[in-house]
């Protein structure tokens, strides 16, 4: 269907706002600015005293200003006279109507500055055979900004992108507000974290390799007697290809293996545990008391109404860091010339999650219980790449092969069990298991559902009679009646297994690349119109 009409006007889609008219500002517009200031200072010292020694400090301060304005009113569609399915007369106007948009008025402003300053000591050197590096890190974040949403909607006089035009007086019309300012665009108080960090590096003759870091973490989304968490981590590969015992050992270049296991932190804190790790599902300062709009009370010598305020969620104040304990397996290898290859093996516990338990309280207790750190999960995987290179003169060329595989499954989760299917602990089920009804048959006729009926009399989905074009389902319990009861696992695993191929080709400093992506033996389900789940077998490719 056409945007316009043969001289210029926006046509009316019956059943969509016209896109390009939007495009051409005709709704209005939305405008925004922004500047943003950054400070970067650093500064090293080598101490002249003792070899290997050095000291640097770095600082960056950035400072982030923006405003944006959104005005929105309604215009006007046209018709067009059509003269077959899917032709229209662009020069024949049968009708016209005003578009859905609100007439209304917007600024959004927002300020937000952010610092961080490290201070590190460095040694790093040599003795002999033997290498050492280490390192002391002190860093410090901190952030802050705030911002205003201010809306205003309806023009009674003249329709203009200035706020003295639209609605003025109490802001109501029709008992509708009219006016609405907000501070939660961008608003959050100062927050920030500190660290005291330290890594220390052994290698000897480069065949055997140590490290050990660790991380004292400290965050103002806790209570001050759990704002610190301390988290380890050790790694140690061995270079077999430099053993003596190896020299006699053909057609392999390098071969090295590797372990490392380590600890680390999550202080974020969100309304929606499953949701973006960012600042609007932030919900900090969770082991102090907060206040929400409650009841309002008419007193006072002259009677009024008054707004009144309540207690939120009972404060938790043991709420602390989500932890995560990573090993990873590895062996890396080069071999006749012109191969590599990888093989890792992942294993992940995450526990202390942060999530509500299912808790009953008695009705004299008003308040809702908080989210406590007490969920536990487990994954692993493998990551498996081989790599070829060569050259044919200055042509050079690389093929690439990568496969991934990993799995998930809950430890440690509250559950609300009525059903099998609802239960997601145990029994091989992973976090991404498929439950639903099991599809029997496809009902392509009407005497289908009439041998349905005959074999199972009063046969129903869910208090629905079956229609042809529907599927009918396996009763496990043989009440005839599909409901919850006849929901299982459909797929207790529905991991994919993702394969790449890499591509690449250079010539005198020129190259190009080429990156596919595929993933199969997996599930995907989907509903039919009468809310029934079925799956099929998918792979797919990128």
């Amino acid at each position: 269907m056409p945007s316009f009409t043969a001289t210029g006007l926006p046509v009316d889609y019956f059943w969509i706002s016209n896109k390009s008219g939007e495009a051409d500002g005709l709704a209005g517009y939305n405008n925004s600015e922004a500047i943003k200031s950054v400070v970067n200072l650093n500064l090293t010292y080598k101490a002249p005293f003792l070899q290997g020694l050095s000291a640097k400090v770095g600082y960056i301060k950035t400072f982030n200003n923006s405003n944006q304005k959104i005005y929105t009113h309604p215009f006007t569609y046209y018709q067009l006279k059509q003269v077959e399915p899917v032709i229209w007369d662009l020069n024949t106007i049968v009708g016209q109507r005003l578009t859905a948009h609100s007439p209304s008025l917007e600024k959004l402003s927002a300020w937000n500055q952010e610092g961080q300053l490290n201070l590190q000591v460095n040694f790093e050197r040599s003795f002999g055979e033997h290498h050492v590096n280490a390192a002391l890190v002190y860093e410090r974040q901190e952030r802050s900004y705030d911002g205003i949403d201010a809306v205003i909607n309806g023009f009674p006089i003249y329709m203009t992108d200035q706020w003295w035009a639209s609605t003025g007086g109490a802001g109501v019309v029709n008992s509708t507000p009219t006016k609405g300012i907000s501070n939660t665009y961008g608003f959050l108080p100062t927050t920030g974290r500190k660290s005291y960090i330290g890594q220390f590096a052994y290698d000897y003759a480069d065949k055997y390799v140590a490290t050990f870091t660790y991380r004292y973490d400290g965050s103002v989304n806790f209570p001050e007697d759990k704002r610190w968490g301390f988290f380890p981590s050790a790694s140690a590969a061995w270079i077999i290809s430099k053993e003596n015992f190896f020299s006699n050992v053909k057609g392999v270049e390098s071969l090295k293996l590797r372990a490392s296991v380590g600890l680390t932190g999550n202080d974020f804190v969100g309304i929606d545990p499953n949701g973006a790790k960012d600042d609007s599902n932030a919900k900090r300062w969770q082991y102090e008391d907060n206040y929400i709009a409650g009841n309002n009370a008419i007193f006072g010598e002259s009677p009024s109404l008054n707004p009144g305020i309540r207690y939120n969620v009972f404060p938790n104040l043991n709420i602390t860091w989500e932890k995560y304990l990573n090993k990873n397996f590895g062996v890396d290898i080069s071999f006749l010339k012109h191969f590599t290859a990888t093989a890792e093996y992942w294993h992940t516990l995450t526990y202390d999650i942060l999530s509500t338990r299912i808790q009953s309280t008695p009705p004299t207790f008003s308040r809702p219980l908080p989210s406590v750190n007490y969920g536990k999960m487990k994954a692993n995987g493998i990551d498996l790449s081989l790599n070829y290179s060569n050259n044919i003169g200055e042509f050079k060329y690389d093929i690439g092969l990568n496969a991934t595989y990993g799995n998930s499954w809950y430890v440690l989760r509250d559950q609300n069990i009525t059903y099998d299917y609802q239960n997601i602990i145990g029994g091989g089920r992973s976090a991404n298991m498929i439950t639903g009804y099991t599809v029997d048959h496809l009902l392509r006729s009407q005497a289908d559902v009439d041998a349905l009926l005959a074999a199972h009399p009063g046969y129903n989905f869910n208090g629905n009679v079956p229609k042809p074009g529907q599927f009918a389902y396996k009763d496990f319990n043989g009440d005839n009646t599909i409901n919850d009861n006849d929901i299982t696992v459909l797929n207790k695993s529905n991991n994919a297994k993702v394969l790449g191929l890499n591509l690449n080709v250079g010539w005198k400093g020129l190259s190009v690349t080429a990156n596919f992506n595929g993933s199969f033996g997996y599930k995907k389900s989907f509903r039919d119109l009468s809310g029934g789940r079925m799956e099929q077998n998918v792979a797919s490719v990128v």
